[in-house]
């Protein structure tokens, strides 16, 4: 089949906007064969389009939009040619079994769980029973061409709300492809009830650094269906009280700071984040991440109020975790979150809050078994004093105390553990020459067997000190040991009976 010029002339038209329509070529076109039909009397082409999603530079079937696809369909057949002359009779064939016939079954497939933004259903099997429909029975296989947000549901660059008409722009729209910009409205109160995702940030700006409407300052927010954003930022943000995001799940960056009004935020299903900054909010009560497990920083600091922090499911914090001056906060709900992740963060700083709790072992230990030691071990991630450790440990369990092997094997296995971060603990551990200056025992009373004899046991110039003010042992995390003062403050290691 050829084409008429005029329509090559289309397409090419069609395949220069689809590559210039938006965010520089994100939108690509691809023509197919279409069958006799409905939509092709004589069958013809269908020339589709759609978001290239994984940049490919070719719009796969799980990329084309349905409601864009235009039909270029053949004329008519024209009059019939003069019959040329009879061919010779060919051999007879072997009468056999009838075949069956295949056939398929294209149906509108409504958003939902098969195709977030809906598309078609392709059912396909044989006609059993020779009646030229395909019954549900008949079924073999199903698949399903599901559309992306359509042209029409994204706006595409940046886009700024300072009034009422402003907001109107984004009347269905699941995607903005660009940074939204929120300085004003009237009644001071925005929601955006079909916004799914937002490419670039989405900044709360004040009306000091922005030509806002004085009086309608944004108060309160509210995102019902917003799932991804590369950025939430309402810094200095005065007269916003409210953010509610149920959905989002994913976060480059969130920024929450020096908001006079904000007194909770709860993002129930936020997984990931890049980095957190929720700082100087004066009003501030309560933070809650239940689903959060994994950001790769995390700051909260200097609030006056915040009582509540919640993270339970955090599991990585891979540059700094940062929560201090949080002036009524108990630092028992810091250290859960802390003692949760598997791995250490660059750093942690935890200080500053509400110190006086006597945070019990479950709020800052986690218990797990080591291989190569017949016992349960446990790191403690808050820092304490040698005895105040000592104490925390025998509250967990009778026979507890700090951290001591049994055998050379044992203790290759926890400097190993140690030095590897497949068991990430470091500390207090349980060996002290308090009673006779160079002579070193086990605190926990077990006498068959001291480590500290071996090559391998002390860092490089340690044990350092030959007096009496360094009579405790802290184990490095290079899995060696120093002698250290037992008023000094350290994470610790629990061996339970």
């Amino acid at each position: 089949m050829s084409l008429r010029p005029s329509i090559l002339l289309s397409i090419a038209a069609l395949s220069f906007a689809a590559c210039n329509n938006g965010a520089g070529g994100s939108v690509v076109l691809r023509i197919e064969a279409e069958l006799a039909g409905a939509r092709c009397t004589n069958g013809g082409v269908a020339v589709q389009t759609g978001f290239d999603a994984n940049s490919n530079q070719v719009l796969d079937d799980d990329e084309v939009s349905a409601e864009q696809t235009k039909y270029v369909c053949n004329g008519a057949p024209g009059t019939g040619g003069m019959t040329g002359p009879a061919g010779e009779t060919g051999d007879a064939g072997t009468p056999g079994t009838p075949g069956l016939n295949a056939l398929s079954v294209v149906t509108a497939e409504a958003a939902g769980a098969n195709c977030t933004y809906g598309g078609v259903r392709i059912d396909v099997g044989l006609d059993a029973n020779a009646d030229g429909t395909l019954g549900t029975s008949e079924i073999t296989s199903t698949r399903y061409v599901c559309d992306r947000a359509s042209v029409d549901s994204v706006y595409f660059g940046d886009l700024t709300i300072r009034t009422a008409a402003d907001l109107a722009l984004l009347d269905g729209i699941k995607v903005v492809a660009g940074t939204l910009t929120i300085e004003s409205l009237p009644g001071g109160v925005i929601t955006l009830p079909t916004l799914e995702v937002v490419s670039n940030l989405i900044v709360f700006a004040s009306r000091d650094g922005g030509q806002g409407v004085p009086g309608d300052e944004i108060t309160s927010a509210s995102f019902p269906e917003l799932r991804r954003a590369g950025e939430l930022n309402a810094r200095f943000n005065l007269a916003l009280t409210s953010v509610a995001a149920p959905k989002l799940e994913r976060l480059n960056r969130l920024d929450l700071s020096y908001l006079d009004g904000l007194t909770t935020f709860t993002v129930p299903q936020l997984a990931y984040v890049g980095d957190v900054f929720i700082t100087s909010n004066p009003v501030l009560t309560t933070l809650n991440f239940p689903a959060l497990t994994s950001a790769h920083s995390l700051q909260v600091s200097s609030h006056l109020l915040l009582t509540g922090l919640t993270a339970p499911v955090l599991a990585s914090v891979t540059s700094y975790l940062n929560i201090s001056s949080n002036t009524v906060l108990p630092v028992c709900a810091a250290w859960r979150i802390v003692k949760g992740l598997t791995s250490a963060p660059g750093s942690v700083y935890v200080g500053g809050n509400d110190e006086t709790p006597s945070c019990p072992a479950a709020d800052i230990c986690v218990t797990t078994m080591v291989a190569g030691i017949a016992k349960p071990l446990a790191r403690c991630v808050r820092p304490l004093s040698y005895a105040v450790a000592e104490g925390v440990c025998g509250s967990m369990g009778t026979g507890a105390s700090l951290a001591w092997v049994t055998s050379d094997a044992e203790w290759v296995a926890l400097s190993t553990a140690v030095s590897t971060r497949t068991f990430p603990a470091q500390g207090w551990i349980g060996y002290s020459d308090a009673i006779a200056e160079g002579t070193w025992i086990v605190v926990g009373g077990f006498m068959g067997y001291l480590p500290t004899s071996r090559m391998d046991f002390w860092a490089p110039g340690e044990p350092s000190d030959t007096s009496s003010s360094e009579n405790q042992v802290e184990l490095y995390v290079s899995g060696l040991a120093n002698d250290a003062p037992a008023a000094t403050e350290l994470p610790f290691i629990c061996r339970l009976p």
